[in-house]
């Protein structure tokens, strides 16, 4: 019996000492901790409410007919979108994207206070949204509602980055999470962020449904945001690493106390707040220098960034081009968004079976086939939607795949910089899918040629990258040019 409690003595003191960084409490507090996995499944949810918000578009800027009873009213039918003017029903989304992408570099500048830019962030979606539902067609123009849908892109941007400010890397939403999250757990907080995104994908089809205008659609989708907000504001505590990176000392007490973290886990966090030698080694001014020195992360940068746009375009394209397939709209459309449960269920196993490169190009090879054959085989109205549905399965796949891959072929004193530069650019691809919508209007097959050549060239440029799989990440710039002397290793 002594021995036991000279035992559980001795572990205790091991364990105070080894106390050194965020991840060491959460390892001693398990992968398990109830309010760990509450706010990590609480946080992935950022994701369905940004896929409300993103793919309303597709039911929103499409035109109802002349007789609006059996469906919702959309812009295209108050503003009167046709003809010579049908080119500004796709702009809601574009400009949503245009929204998303400079919010996600400067808004975050502007607070100071991460609970502050939450709340900033959701009144930003909320309260045009509102004003878009109560404003009469007299007062509201075509152009305000571009403008609504701008800050909500912004606001959408900053809301799912709420946690990640001080690390620089805003392009992941799941970082936030990922801090929660002990390291046994990271590969389930991935899935849920997939799967929070498929239920909003869904959800856009049954509130297109339930609601009789557009305006009626945006203060469902509001409303419920606000909801959200409201049970994140009690349950989604600041993540430690943030804290311990500000070196707020009674803020970390909070978090230890409203976290339950009681003895035998009490413990001194004077380690927690001391500076680390390796912090800030990576700085912006250094990043052109450095691959200035290496050219070949200039070309792995292209490759990426025409990767992530192909991806884009072409995921964006084909939720946005469902509503226009054969058949029912919303049965089409629901069935996209559920074609992408297994795709997030299995890019995982594929990357750990198959190794990263070859994921990455045989989703694309396949995506390109998928979206040649309806070309060649339009009278089957059933044949063509699975083609489309198992294209929208590849590029699900190389879109989950892509945040893996693209994080580890940079080190990391470039990884921070090089992954959010090429991820706010491909946004450019997501600002010309409504288009592909036009296109089809102008040649029916047109969007098939187009998505499957730029998913084919997607497949040739991804064999450019060198292969990471089971390779440990390089810390530095020289590391990762050694590893990638041989771009055709295995």
């Amino acid at each position: 019996f002594i021995s036991e409690i000279v035992d559980d003595v001795t572990s205790n003191i091991k364990s105070l000492r080894s106390v050194e960084k965020p991840e060491d409490i959460l390892d001693q507090l398990g992968a398990r901790h109830r309010r760990l996995v509450i706010a990590i499944i609480s946080c992935s949810f950022v994701w369905c409410f940004g896929a409300l918000s993103i793919m309303s578009s597709a039911f929103m800027s499409i035109d109802c007919g002349d007789n609006c009873t059996d469906s919702m009213q959309t812009v295209v039918n108050e503003f009167d979108l046709r003809d010579d003017r049908a080119y500004l029903s796709e702009w809601s989304m574009s400009f949503f994207m245009i929204g998303n992408m400079i919010g996600g570099s400067t808004f975050s500048y502007a607070a100071d206070r991460q609970i502050w830019k939450t709340y900033s962030s959701t009144a930003m979606h909320v309260v045009p949204s509102i004003f878009s539902r109560l404003l009469p067609p007299s007062v509201l123009r075509f152009t305000s509602f571009l403008y609504a849908d701008f800050f909500k892109g912004h606001a959408i941007r900053e809301f799912r980055q709420m946690s990640v400010k001080n690390q620089g890397a805003n392009i992941v939403a799941w970082v936030a999470a990922y801090e929660h999250s002990h390291t046994d757990f990271r590969s389930y907080t991935t899935f849920f962020f997939g799967l929070a995104w498929v239920i909003g994908y869904s959800l856009v089809a049954p509130y297109a449904y339930i609601s009789y205008t557009w305006r009626d659609m945006m203060l469902w989708i509001a409303a419920s945001m606000f909801l959200y907000t409201v049970w994140c504001w009690g349950l989604v505590p600041e993540t430690l690493h943030f804290l311990v990176s500000k070196r707020r000392a009674k803020s970390i007490h909070k978090w230890l106390i409203g976290i339950d973290y009681s003895p035998p886990y009490h413990t001194d966090i004077t380690n927690l707040l001391q500076p680390k030698s390796d912090e800030n080694t990576s700085q912006n001014s250094s990043f052109f220098k450095e691959i200035w020195s290496h050219k070949i992360f200039i070309l792995y940068c292209f490759v990426i960034l025409y990767l992530w746009t192909c991806d884009n375009f072409t995921y964006f394209g084909l939720s946005l081009y469902s509503t226009k397939l054969a058949g029912n709209t919303y049965i089409n459309y629901l069935l996209m968004g559920l074609v992408e449960l297994p795709a997030y269920v299995l890019a995982p196993i594929f990357l750990e079976k198959c190794g990263r490169k070859y994921v990455v190009s045989g989703t694309h090879l396949l995506a390109s086939i998928c979206f040649l054959l309806p070309a060649f085989s339009m009278a089957d109205n059933w044949l063509s939607l699975l083609c489309w549905m198992l294209g929208k399965f590849s590029i699900s796949c190389s879109f989950m795949s892509l945040f893996v891959y693209a994080s580890e072929v940079f080190p990391t004193s470039i990884r921070n910089v090089s992954v959010g530069l090429c991820s706010v650019l491909s946004r450019g691809g997501a600002i010309a899918a409504p288009y592909i919508r036009l296109l089809g209007s102008i040649w029916p097959k047109s969007p098939m040629f187009l998505l499957a050549s730029i998913s084919f060239v997607a497949c040739l440029l991804s064999f450019l990258l060198p292969e990471t799989y089971k390779k440990p990440l390089p810390v530095s710039i020289r590391q990762s040019a050694l590893r990638s002397s041989d771009l055709r290793s295995p």
